[in-house]
């Protein structure tokens, strides 16, 4: 009987343990969303909030949810951040550290953060289910980039704009779904292509104001997928880009880039939206 006795309270014991745990992940959870939208970041739930606490009241704005006002057992399961926000405070390691709590986020774009260590990107390596990811301006180094390589879910990445070169690009050469790469403004010059598991897929390029040359831009040339590239600001013969055209690759060189771009984000759009359709 005391036998009996001590195992049914070892099994209440952790039971409530998990319960307890399980209740304050959550509340971790609801407290990261109101972070993150106070910061700027326009948030995509994969389910909404259910009812709170209040009779008949369902919350419309991130700005409403509490941790208090929901119900303790709802856990917010995001899978889309953006950051965008001239006027809101820039991102540094402490948001990313809040995104760490979301291991379901597909989507995050940061157009302006402040400062990222090498501490706020191995919060992101966590992410296994992140297909898109978009950093501006700025704050990553070579070296950085070691921790992007474990994404290897990524299918549209953006680096534009950041101090980077081959040597860093290389770093990522291990990932293998990459469709759409970003890597205007940087200081790369197209080698990075060379022996990068993603080249047999990748369709879109950007490489405006880089320092490819008519040697680098032909390893573009060889990519089997491409269909659009951006190649303003840069120092390739006319040839090249002919053969591009000729091989039916959309180019780009600055007189028409509000249209190129347009292009690019209905063909990342319709990437993703064919990727929702299949699940």
């Amino acid at each position: 009987m005391k036998r009996t006795t001590v195992v049914v309270v070892i099994v209440a014991a952790l039971v409530l343990c998990l319960l307890a745990a399980r209740l304050y992940t959550n509340y971790l959870r609801r407290d990261a969303v109101v972070q993150l939208e106070s910061a700027g970041f326009d948030i995509q739930l994969i389910e909404g909030p259910p009812r709170t606490l209040g009779p008949g009241y369902l919350a419309q704005s991130f700005k409403t949810i509490r941790p208090e006002e929901c119900r303790i057992w709802w856990s917010p399961r995001v899978n889309f951040l953006e950051h965008t926000a001239e006027d809101q405070p820039r991102v540094d390691d402490s948001l990313f550290f809040l995104v760490r709590r979301f291991p379901e986020l597909e989507t995050l774009f940061v157009s302006s953060p402040n400062s990222i260590s090498a501490e706020g990107l191995r919060a992101l390596a966590t992410h296994n289910k992140l297909r898109e990811l978009v950093i501006g301006t700025g704050v990553l180094k070579d070296e950085d980039l070691e921790y992007l390589s474990h994404l290897q879910s990524l299918e549209i990445l953006g680096l534009s704009n950041q101090p980077i070169s081959d040597v860093g690009m290389r770093r990522l050469s291990n990932l293998e779904n990459i469709e759409s790469l970003g890597l205007s403004g940087t200081r790369v010059d197209g080698s990075f292509l060379e022996g990068a598991r993603y080249r047999d897929v990748i369709c879109v390029l950007e490489l405006a104001d880089t320092r490819i040359n008519d040697d680098t831009a032909r390893r573009v040339l060889q990519l089997p997928k491409l269909k659009m590239v951006d190649l303003s600001h840069c120092s390739i013969g006319d040839d090249i880009i002919q053969e591009m055209k000729d091989k039916g690759i959309k180019v780009e060189q600055s007189s028409r880039r509000a249209e190129f771009i347009r292009s690019l984000r209905e063909l990342e759009q319709g990437s993703r939206d064919q990727r929702v359709s299949s699940e």
